[in-house]
């Protein structure tokens, strides 16, 4: 995999099957960089459909190669592999770079050279219409290396990387057919490598709303199995309560999967499996904000948009969580366990408001959540109004 002298400054690595639709614009925002010394990289895995014919269109401006389908993990290794750039970035067929993405990331971590990675912000865009769906355009809080288990989650297309770290973890794991950027970032936090925060959106994400959630399942699988891996490399540096809420935070994803389809009893299922990872997940906001975001992409865009009802989202709930709680052996009584549930859902709406700057969503859903069963908390209150106010001003 190693390159003995790389001749440029960065590599883009577009890995592409089957998605003539959008490759021309993936590779169109990756040749309009501001940056002057940037190759693009694209590996047609195996296309059938009109990718081949695009891709004759662009000539010499970009390195193509062609190969076998072999997966989205062993078409960017092919890729780095035929790259020659100082620092590797990466980019999915139906994705886009802004125009100063690789410009700006290339010059902070030229001024940073204890920094192995520098991730930023992005936009959520529904590919169809265009339609921003989420902001995350203030990137993931630095992780602190020695202190926190895990480096932050962020899509693939948000980092610029120095390539002798890829080159040192041996790049993607090509097993996984799902979850390898999960794994990718794991083992570069787990080898040593510093992630750094670059503010701001500098790419933006093609969201299929119809088809996001079908792969749910497939995918919780391999996450799971990312995460036992990873737990087995760190080894006791991840102790036994964040192994058992990072497996339950899973369960509890593939459980707003199947409500949003109408499976209750594939939910059911998954929020058991969940509860017997952690009891305590029902009253727990963390957990609800994963089930929250996977039920409603838009929430929350605008006021009455998305999840503009609590009765309408505890209705989806309320009965699948009756249901589970009826276990045996229960310390608690069931009503006052599901209250716990519904203020956990309300706080947690409050939280998903504040994180997104929406001041009187923040309000409303404390409230709410106040009238359902932990009222006169106003500590948690004021925490919430200074963390909203503190996100909008940076």
């Amino acid at each position: 995999m190693a390159v003995s002298d790389p001749s440029r400054d960065v590599s883009i690595i577009i890995p592409v099957y089957n998605d003539e639709n959008y490759i021309e614009k993936a590779i169109n925002s990756a040749l309009a960089q501001t940056h002057s010394d940037v190759e693009v990289v694209v590996v047609d895995d195996g296309s059938t459909d009109g990718t081949p014919d695009i891709l004759d269109k662009f000539g010499g401006d970009i390195t193509r190669i062609r190969r076998e389908n072999g997966g989205l993990p062993a078409a960017r290794n092919t890729g780095i592999n035929a790259s020659h750039g100082r620092y590797l970035c990466f980019l999915d067929s139906d994705d886009e770079f802004m125009p100063e993405k690789v410009r700006e990331q290339f010059s902070f971590l030229e001024e940073r050279p204890d920094a192995g990675l520098c991730y930023s912000g992005w936009l959520d865009v529904d590919i169809h219409d265009g339609r921003i769906l989420r902001d995350f355009s203030s990137a993931r809080d630095e992780p602190r290396p020695g202190v926190d288990v895990f480096p932050p989650h962020f899509p693939v297309f948000a980092a610029l990387v120095r390539r002798h770290w890829v080159e040192r973890i041996g790049g993607f794991d090509e097993w996984f057919l799902c979850a390898a950027d999960n794994d990718f970032w794991w083992r570069l936090w787990a080898a040593g490598c510093t992630f750094r925060r670059l503010k701001g959106a500098l790419a933006v994400r093609g969201v299929r709303p119809k088809s996001m959630s079908k792969h749910v399942p497939k995918h919780s699988s391999y996450v799971i199995a990312a995460y036992r891996k990873y737990f087995s490399l760190i080894g006791p540096k991840a102790g036994r309560s964040i192994r058992v809420r990072s497996l339950a935070g899973v369960w509890m994803k593939q459980a707003a999967h199947y409500l949003t389809i109408g499976d209750v009893e594939s939910a059911r299922t998954a929020l058991a499996s969940a509860l017997r990872y952690d009891r305590r997940l029902l009253r727990e906001r963390t957990y609800w904000l994963q089930l929250l975001t996977q039920l409603d992409l838009k929430y929350p865009l605008g006021y009455g948009e998305g999840i503009s009802s609590f009765s309408k989202v505890w209705s989806k709930l309320k009965a699948l969580i009756d249901d589970v709680l009826a276990e045996p052996g229960s310390s608690q009584s069931k009503p006052s366990r599901i209250s716990e549930a519904e203020w956990a859902l309300a706080f947690a709406l409050s939280l998903h408001a504040c994180n997104s700057r929406k001041l009187l969503q923040m309000v409303k859903w404390y409230i709410v959540g106040a009238f359902k069963g932990r009222g006169g908390h106003m500590l948690g209150f004021a925490w919430l109004l200074i963390r909203c106010c503190w996100k909008a001003l940076r």
